[in-house]
């Protein structure tokens, strides 16, 4: 089910500084035992410990490896094995895609670069966290950009050979550089030098998404998927590109799969909600809306509030409810909301209130700037010259421009 030649099982039990592994390597077809080996060693010997693995793992698969493949399992990127610890930590807590834990993330990554200055891995994790801050943690998208290029440079300037600064520099110069052609680069050399870094396919999925070259971001997507099938984040991001590329029963069909990995992966009703919106489904995703609201520990009022709206006036109540509600919380709580509100507004259908929304998202750099040209609802400003301008100044190519939003 997994694609895979061999599967790595082990058992390890530490006892304070102890630490002790048992390992077998088996055939996934014939579930032959191919390898197996017994380890003993000190906690502050796991770098290298984990290199001998690689090798003697490589060397039972060498007719299924080639030598650039064995180099890259044995290498390693840090002698300092507590150095590692924690950028393992901060990469659990970044996977996990919430604020706190990116803040927790940050100070692991962080802390491994204190232990060892010259770990490349630490800065491209620091990156990752900086570079989806704005979206997960609501920040400001003009403070965290510019920090993930500098970890992601610092990270490439230790080792050129690391997949993953080259993609989050692939990120940056989309969002924050309109250099398309820059980005593209970016993601497609992450990928020559790590083709089974799923998180490289995942994002430049959602470019190509975003240049409106749909059957490519699918494809990629699917890729993505392909190498990482329990990932909860790629999944989700399979379900956003069908919602993007205008496929909200495939977005639906699919998340609900998600939810059987974790029920209580948010990112997962997020997207849920947002294509039974596209289908005009108002229960199914009301309900998605508040199971995320409620999971992320927030009131959830408010939808209770549209529920009224919604059997008054139907959609149209909803999205002019959700205008007020949107209004009211920029005021009180200072979020940013614009992309929001351009979204409601443009399903109102009104011209003016929309693209003076989407140019302040434009104007913040906000994350969701990329969604600009491709967002469902954005169809009726096809052909307005005041969008084309801003599709322009976003750093849409023409080819871009032409394709940016699906019929």
């Amino acid at each position: 089910e997994l694609n895979v030649q061999a599967v790595l099982l082990g058992r390890v039990v530490q006892r304070g500084e102890d630490l002790t592994l048992n390992l077998e390597l088996v055939d996934a077809t014939t579930e032959n035992v191919l390898w197996a080996e017994k380890f003993d060693r000190k906690m502050k010997d796991l770098v290298s410990l984990q290199s001998e693995i690689a090798r003697d793992v490589s060397n039972k698969l060498r007719l299924r490896l080639s030598a650039t493949e064995r180099e890259k399992v044995a290498k390693t990127y840090t002698a300092n094995s507590e150095a590692q610890r924690l950028y393992l930590r901060g990469r659990f807590h970044w996977n996990k895609r919430t604020s706190d834990d990116f803040e927790k993330a940050i100070v692991y990554f962080k802390q491994a670069i204190e232990r060892d200055p010259t770990y490349p891995l630490a800065y491209a994790g620091l990156a990752d966290v900086y570079v989806l801050t704005p979206q997960y943690a609501r920040k400001s998208t003009k403070v965290f950009i510019p920090l993930a290029k500098s970890a992601a440079q610092k990270a490439i300037e230790l080792d050129y050979s690391l997949a993953e600064p080259h993609a989050t520099l692939g990120y940056v110069l989309s969002l924050y550089g309109a250099d398309f052609e820059g980005a593209e680069r970016e993601y497609t050399k992450a990928i020559e030098l790590n083709p089974k870094y799923a998180t490289a396919y995942q994002w430049y999925s959602e470019f190509l998404a975003a240049a409106g070259r749909k059957e490519e971001a699918i494809k990629t997507a699917k890729t993505a998927l392909e190498l990482e099938p329990l990932s909860l984040i790629i999944h989700a991001g399979v379900g956003l590109i069908y919602w993007q590329t205008r496929e909200p029963d495939k977005a639906i069909a699919h998340l609900n799969t998600t939810k059987e990995l974790d029920p209580n992966f948010i990112p997962t009703y997020q997207i849920l909600a947002l294509a039974y919106e596209k289908k005009r489904m108002f229960h199914q995703s009301n309900a998605n809306s508040i199971k995320a609201a409620e999971l992320a520990g927030r009131d959830t009022s408010n939808f209770s509030e549209l529920k009224s709206h919604y059997e008054r006036d139907g959609w149209n109540g909803v999205w002019k409810q959700r205008v007020k509600l949107l209004t009211e919380q920029s005021k009180k709580t200072g979020r940013n909301v614009d992309f929001l509100l351009a979204m409601n507004y443009a399903k109102l259908k009104n011209k003016e209130k929309t693209l003076e929304y989407l140019q302040r998202v434009y104007d913040e750099r906000d994350w969701r700037m990329m969604n600009i040209g491709i967002a469902p609802g954005l169809e009726f400003l096809k052909g307005e010259p005041r969008y084309e301008e801003l599709l322009r100044k976003i750093g849409f190519r023409e080819e871009i421009r032409k394709y940016g939003i699906p019929e």
